[in-house]
């Protein structure tokens, strides 16, 4: 369940499908293996904890909870330099476009 809480929170607003594409490009090889069905029952359980928002657009946020739950595991300051990182790019790509 942290794996999945990081990624969205480095990456949200995210859909369960990017959230997928994004484990399945990793280099680490059981991540590769995990299906829909077990990402649908994480965020499931996510979401019956309040750790996660999913909006009527299907996007996938953290909520205070879930924020606090990755904060107390502390992982915090890596997962706020990796979006750092990510909005960089964004940011950048978008700067790019203009």
């Amino acid at each position: 369940m942290q794996l999945f809480l990081y990624v969205i929170n480095v990456y949200q607003p995210c859909t369960a499908k990017q959230l997928r594409d994004l484990l399945h490009d990793s280099s680490i090889e059981w991540l590769k293996e995990i299906t829909a069905d077990d990402l649908r029952g994480m965020l499931k359980k996510c979401e019956e904890q309040q750790y996660i928002l999913r909006t009527s657009s299907d996007l996938l946020y953290l909520t205070y909870m879930g924020l606090r739950f990755v904060s107390q595991l502390r992982i915090a300051f890596t997962r706020d330099k990796n979006r750092l990182f990510y909005l960089k790019d964004v940011l950048g790509k978008r700067r790019d476009r203009v």
